[in-house]
């Protein structure tokens, strides 16, 4: 039987070090496992869980990144938290990143926020990009990467039409709502490739179905500033550095 038919072999309550006992968890931490963790990835996150409020957590591995991304989240959402954070584990955070991004969303009344962190292209280009096109016979988006230089050292809160899952932080409260404004549709599906969907990642799904439907916009906290670790490879035919198209 495939582990993610029983999500429970990885998942879990983190003890409370609140006096008394455990706490009804406030956040839902959904991790897609997309290999071997990284030691500095692992040892970052006990730093990241002192300053984090309590929380339960899920994590999957070996399915499609959008249904992964879809039970895990449901799984959360079961326990009645009031924050849902997705964290990729190959996005190193910051270890009070989580901690000031639930403060800033509360503070500003930001339902989606992003922490920012840069694609593994050969180019620069943040995970954050806005809507420059649409071509609705072709089920197709255009999106142009935000130009995030000006906000990086006045550590802006950015709006933006979509990021990616790696750091990303949603209120809880965004899935009832989309429920609500479709009950049969995913929250995540990744379209690419496939015929008669919208031809887009799971994650853009997910921003571009809060924007569209519910009128939320997702912002970038280009404060909370996240390595994007990869792997590279010195070329044997020419000695050029090869980087992951991802």
């Amino acid at each position: 039987m495939p582990f993610w038919e029983n999500p429970d072999i990885f998942s879990g309550t983190i003890p409370s070090n609140v006096p008394g006992g455990a706490i009804e968890p406030e956040l839902g931490l959904c991790v897609l496992h997309q290999g071997t963790v990284p030691t500095p990835w692992a040892f970052r996150l006990v730093q990241m869980a002192r300053f984090m409020p309590p929380f339960i957590y899920m994590t999957n591995r070996n399915q499609p990144y959008d249904t992964g991304r879809e039970q895990i989240t449901r799984a959360c959402l079961d326990r009645k938290v009031k924050w849902i954070f997705h964290l990729d584990t190959d996005v190193l955070m910051p270890i009070d990143g989580i901690k000031k991004m639930i403060e800033w969303s509360e503070k500003f009344k930001l339902p989606l926020l992003s922490g920012l962190y840069w694609a593994k292209k050969p180019i620069k280009m943040p995970c954050a990009w806005l809507k420059i096109g649409e071509h609705p016979e072709e089920k197709k988006y255009d999106f142009a990467p935000v130009d995030v230089e000006p906000h990086m050292e006045k550590g802006s809160i950015v709006p933006v039409d979509v990021t990616g899952a790696g750091a990303l932080l949603i209120n809880a409260d965004v899935f009832r709502k989309l429920d609500e404004s479709d009950p049969n549709k995913p929250y995540f599906q990744w379209g690419v490739g496939r015929k008669g969907l919208w031809q887009m990642s799971e994650d853009f799904y997910f921003c571009m179905r809060c924007k569209n439907e519910l009128d939320i916009q997702v912002h970038l906290a280009t404060a909370v500033k996240c390595d994007h670790m990869m792997m590279m490879n010195r070329r044997g035919d020419n000695g050029e550095l090869e980087f992951p198209q991802m």
